[in-house]
């Protein structure tokens, strides 16, 4: 539905609605209707204020006099072309789907309200004791950077293809862990791998070194390399001494007289 067809000045042109896409249409006697080719052009014929906007859904005379109400049946879209002529703004209010109340459409009863029923008191669950939350198991997480993690073990970019030009990276340990190195190959002196604050390149990788805190990737600009592989191995946990048990004093067998 659309409500509010006038103008606030005289003028040839001012509001315009056009569309093809309607089956049927209803056009309040102060709406002007003509057919342009395939379309259908719904202009504004008087001059008013903004006292006929309607503040209900049931219209009044005055507001439907000025209101065009479209049926698009059996579609899932349309196209409206709206116009506005005027030097300032002007509103076409739309309804949306409504029924706009013309003579022949009777107003809907309203809809009752269902009694809603009433809610069972909830039955209290069990208490339950949750399990200890599990402690992370991967040794290596990537802090930044294009290498690459997965749980254990990291690679230089692009492994095993050469790495790139001006690459950095940082990966992070959950605990102290020994490397095993599966792969090295860098620009020597250039291209650095760094654990523990040494720098290793070439072949010779950080193998058996147990590493702390970040390990850092840098590569120079030229003379890119295959890169590494390596992986973490976490240290065996100890496991924990049964308590030894208090010692049993003897009985003593005292006979009577």
């Amino acid at each position: 539905t659309l409500m509010d067809f006038d103008c606030g000045t005289q003028r040839d042109e001012c509001e315009k609605v056009t569309s093809a896409d309607h089956s049927q249409y209803d056009a309040g006697n102060n709406v002007s209707v003509r057919v342009d080719g395939s379309e259908t052009v719904f202009e504004d014929t008087i001059i008013s204020n903004g006292e006929n906007n309607p503040t209900s859904v049931v219209l009044d005379e005055e507001q439907k006099n000025i209101s065009v109400s479209l049926v698009f049946e059996g579609k899932s879209s349309f196209t409206l072309g709206m116009g506005n002529f005027a030097r300032w703004p002007r509103n076409i209010l739309f309804a949306g789907i409504c029924n706009v109340q013309w003579p022949e459409i009777e107003t809907p009863a309203p809809t009752p309200v269902p009694t809603p029923a009433p809610t069972p008191s909830p039955t209290e669950a069990p208490t339950s004791t949750p399990n200890p939350t599990p402690s992370p198991t991967c040794p290596l997480h990537l802090i930044s950077g294009d290498c690459s993690v997965s749980c254990d073990c990291a690679s230089s970019p692009n492994y095993p293809s050469n790495y790139g030009a001006q690459e950095v990276c940082e990966i992070g340990l959950q605990s102290p862990s020994t490397l095993d190195v599966t792969d090295f190959n860098t620009e020597i002196f250039l291209d650095t791998l760094t654990v523990n604050g040494g720098e290793y390149s070439g072949t010779d990788g950080p193998d058996g070194v147990e590493a702390r805190g970040q390990i850092v990737w840098s590569s120079d600009g030229a003379n890119e390399e295959k890169g590494w592989n390596i992986c973490a191995v976490l240290p065996t946990p100890v496991p924990t001494a049964a308590p030894t048990p208090s010692p049993v004093p003897p009985i003593v067998v005292e006979e009577g007289p």
